[in-house]
Formats: structure tokens, C-alpha cells, sequence
């Protein structure tokens, strides 16, 4: 059941009012485009071109065990420092059905748990 402020489904939006995306709001970026953040935002991200910022690196290693717990922040961390980026997202994806990733304290008493 839609709320206040939500459409039924199927049916389409009205038009965009304040705080809607617009094409020149738009600045280009890999695979597609992003939304201007404001004067300081879109200056920073005009900065960053298709090689900068990205690290589309595979990290593999392997493993002894059926379940196994594997600590890869300082890998992540030095894919980061190597973009020489200090603000953003970072994305993993896992090409392996068996492999889980979580993200987590590195708590021994929790991968205790875990295992058992």
C-alpha cells in the first residue's frame, strides 16, 4: 500500500520538483554519469577521470580450510592508498559462489562462534 508521497506502482511519476536530477546536474563517470554535489562537490568530482579512483583489481589468495576466515583490510587498504583517494565507497565483489564477505571487527571470540 503506498504512503503519503509514494506513487502506486505501475503508474508514472509526476514531474520532478525540487531536488530532482537534471542533465546538467550530471558529470561524467565510469559506466555512466554522477550527480553534481555542489559547487565543491561537482569541482571535486570533475578532478577525478576515468583512471583515477578506481581500482578494478582482482585480489585473490587461497584457502586450507571448508570454512575460513580471512582479514583482507590491509590489502583493501593499500588498493586505497594506491588511488591516492581519502574520501569515498569501496566495493568488493565476490566472483565465487562458495565465497562470503562480510564486513566485520576482527574479534576472535566472534570467528569462534562462527566456525562452530
Amino acid at each position: 500500500m503506498p504512503g503519503q508521497g509514494l506513487s502506486p506502482a505501475g503508474r508514472p511519476r509526476a514531474a520532478g520538483g525540487a531536488g530532482g536530477v537534471c542533465p546538467r546536474d550530471r558529470i561524467p563517470g565510469l559506466g555512466g554519469s554522477f550527480r553534481r554535489a555542489g559547487r565543491a562537490g561537482a569541482t571535486a568530482a570533475a578532478r577525478i577521470s576515468r583512471r583515477d579512483g578506481v581500482s578494478p583489481n582482482r585480489l585473490e589468495f587461497a584457502t586450507t580450510g571448508a570454512t575460513e576466515f580471512v582479514d583482507i583490510t590491509p590489502r583493501i587498504r593499500d588498493e586505497v592508498r594506491r588511488t591516492g583517494l581519502r574520501n569515498g565507497r569501496v566495493h568488493l565483489q565476490s566472483l565465487h559462489t562458495t565465497l562470503g564477505l562480510a564486513v566485520n571487527e576482527n574479534e576472535p571470540l566472534l570467528l569462534r562462534d562462527f566456525e562452530g
